[in-house]
């Protein structure tokens, strides 16, 4: 590049450089490597040069690393798509920036992905619109998509305008490959973000595509989405069905993280939701097995964002079943795995379950330590809202109100249950909504009502049992017997708790 005699030559212009501390050297000739004293002196440099020859420099710098240094191209495609970008040659610099981001989201490097692609699709502007273009805009933006959930969240305006972008293409080119899975990014945005008419009605799109082309990583991904979506607009039994019907699809010999939005194995996905689902049903010893062979699913692939999901899925369905311990261990893990991969979006989620288990709701320590950690897992909470989340909650807002309750704030408990109330009956989300009448029972109970607090738990029993919710139905039988225990009803509440259990599998009664 630097047209120098000879090699001698141009170690000696290095020599003179070093020499007047416009560089520093590190390593012997011909194995040395230079850097400019400080970074004003290369710009200095460099904006003293004509823009023509800039140019040139980056053309020669970049054609001298494609054809003579193969090594390099391979392991750092970047230095020729800033070359090429900096030279003008848009069609090659776009395909090496396509190249480093791939590299990027292989190794996780997902900040680095993003202004890798930003950079080629800066680029990709200003060369003619085409088809070739767009398809290549669908592609960029995919890989961007993937990067952006894992750092921001599935449910930052972001995630959705970069899908939606592709999306419109699509519709302009026709049904490109990449279809499927903008369609699923656009999915996990909707679900995320509580708008589930939106999710379900794309769930219902992906399983008709998935069908139509016989591919079983599509069939997997479509029936999690439709049946993820499923359980949280509370229709448990049909949920089971299809998510059930996900992992009879699996089949060996295919690569289940092809149609994954996030770029993970959707597999792991499936069975954690299902596990939240047969809690509901009553399968509890099934549910907790499920989410554990998720886990360890994800932790075989080694994916980071497969290994957070399923640790935050374990911790939600431990915080279900009031195990404090576990939940600890899962909610450190995804702290963990949050702050070592840059995955803000889980940091709140963490931090919420691990104020969750050392609170457990209220029960425990001093009133400030109590109200301590409910401020704490008020904050995570507030936290996971922020990112323009709100979708699998209910459950996590609840157990605030259960700390409330025990610690005798009666008037927070009722504003937030109000709070929560708008947001289900917005989103659609009805799996937790049943008990948004027990916890008013709760909150009546506490008040000395307890004809109020009878009626309550009644018709949140009521509601429960004609969803579905086994569980459900399980917490307002307890509370409503509880009831009759301290009014001196034991015959009636023995018979209420033996007709409660008797819903569960015969397995799980004891």
């Amino acid at each position: 590049v630097s047209k120098t005699e000879n090699e001698a030559a141009l170690q000696e212009e290095l020599r003179m450089m070093v020499n007047a501390e416009f560089l520093f050297q590190t390593g012997a000739p011909p194995d040395s490597r230079y850097v400019f004293k400080h970074i004003l002196m290369q710009e200095t440099a460099y904006d003293s040069l004509l823009k023509r020859t800039r140019t040139q420099l980056h053309a020669q710098v970049a054609e001298i690393l494609e054809q003579e240094f193969p090594d390099e191209r391979e392991r750092h495609p970047q230095k020729l798509a800033l070359h090429f970008g900096e030279a003008g040659v848009a069609d090659k610099a776009i395909p090496y920036w396509m190249m480093s981001c791939k590299l990027s989201l292989d190794t996780f490097a997902n900040l680095e992905a993003i202004e890798q692609a930003n950079a080629a699709l800066k680029l990709l502007a200003r060369t003619p619109d085409s088809v070739q273009r767009g398809s290549t805009e669908i592609t960029l933006r995919m890989m961007r998509g993937k990067a952006l959930v894992a750092t921001r969240g599935y449910s930052d305006p972001e995630v959705e305008r970069n899908f939606v972008a592709a999306l419109a293409l699509c519709e302009q080119i026709g049904d490109p490959p990449e279809l499927f899975q903008l369609l699923v990014g656009l999915w996990m945005n909707f679900f995320i973000s509580g708008e589930l008419d939106h999710s379900l009605a794309l769930a219902r799109r992906l399983v008709r595509i998935a069908e139509k082309e016989s591919s079983p990583p599509k069939i997997v991904q479509a029936k999690y989405c439709h049946g993820f979506t499923l359980y949280s607009i509370g229709d448990y039994n049909r949920a089971r069905e299809v998510l059930e019907a996900s992992i009879a699809a699996e089949a060996a010999g295919f690569d289940f993280a092809s149609e994954s939005a996030s770029g993970d194995d959707t597999r792991t996905h499936t069975r954690c939701a299902l596990a939240l689902v047969l809690w509901h049903l009553g399968h509890l010893e099934k549910a907790t097995s499920l989410a554990h062979e998720g886990l360890e699913m994800a932790r075989d692939t080694g994916h980071p964002y497969a290994m957070i999901f399923t640790e935050f899925m374990n911790a939600y369905l431990d915080l279900l079943r009031g195990d404090h311990e576990q939940a600890a261990v899962h909610a450190e893990a995804v702290i963990r795995l949050a702050e070592d991969n840059m995955f803000g979006f889980w940091l709140a989620f963490g931090k919420y379950f691990l104020a969750w288990s050392t609170c457990e709701a209220g029960r425990s320590g001093s009133d400030d330590e109590k109200r301590q950690r409910i401020n704490k897992m008020i904050a995570g909470l507030d936290a996971f809202y922020a990112t323009g989340a709100g979708g699998l909650s209910s459950p996590l807002s609840l157990q605030i109100v259960e700390g409330l309750i025990r610690t005798g704030e009666l008037a927070g408990a009722e504003e937030r249950l109000s709070a929560i109330e708008e947001k289900l009956r917005a989103s659609n989300e009805q799996q937790f909504i049943h008990e948004l009448t027990r916890y008013r029972g709760r909150v009546a109970q506490a008040k000395g009502d307890t004809q109020k607090a009878e009626e309550l738990f009644e018709a949140a029993l009521r509601s429960s049992r004609e969803a579905g919710s086994v569980s459900l139905a399980l917490r307002a039988a307890t509370d409503l017997a509880k009831l009759y225990a301290d009014g001196g009803n034991d015959q009636a509440a023995s018979q209420l708790l033996e007709a409660a259990y008797g819903d569960l599998p015969e397995h799980e009664r004891a």
